[in-house]
């Protein structure tokens, strides 16, 4: 007698359930930094209480944030002279005091816009991992 094993019925029964999970993973100057959820408002500019501080003549004491709203992480920039974002391969988009969604991977820059090579990019991807519930 041949016992047919039902998939969904045996991961419905496994002790453990894992759970798909957003992290943003962030690197500027060889800094890595790695955000959940939880982490944000993460903030970025020219002052020393931010979470991460660019020195630049272009960017603001409070530049820029990174927030997590609607499942998704979104940057949200409050300053003087924007923040030049790019998704993926997309041209480059300007933000300035709006919010606009991170996707994939891509880069940005804290008041002037940019060429590949820029030492000042802070580069970006957003990855899912699993956990345990």
């Amino acid at each position: 007698m041949s016992k047919d094993i039902d998939p969904d019925a045996t991961w419905m029964s496994t002790s453990t359930l894992m759970t798909r999970h957003l992290a943003l993973g962030l690197l500027y100057r060889g800094h890595e930094y790695s955000l959940l959820p939880a982490d944000t408002p993460f903030v970025i500019g020219r002052d020393d209480s931010s979470n991460l501080c660019v020195s630049n003549e272009y960017s603001s004491r409070r530049h820029c944030a990174i927030e997590f709203r609607d499942a998704k992480f979104v940057l949200c920039d409050d300053s003087t002279n924007g923040t030049y974002l790019r998704l993926g391969r997309a041209e480059n988009l300007r933000v300035h005091r709006e919010a606009a969604p991170l996707a994939g991977r891509g880069c940005f820059k804290l008041g002037k816009n940019f060429g590949s090579d820029d030492p000042d990019l802070i580069h970006f991807v957003i990855r899912e991992t699993l956990a345990a519930e």
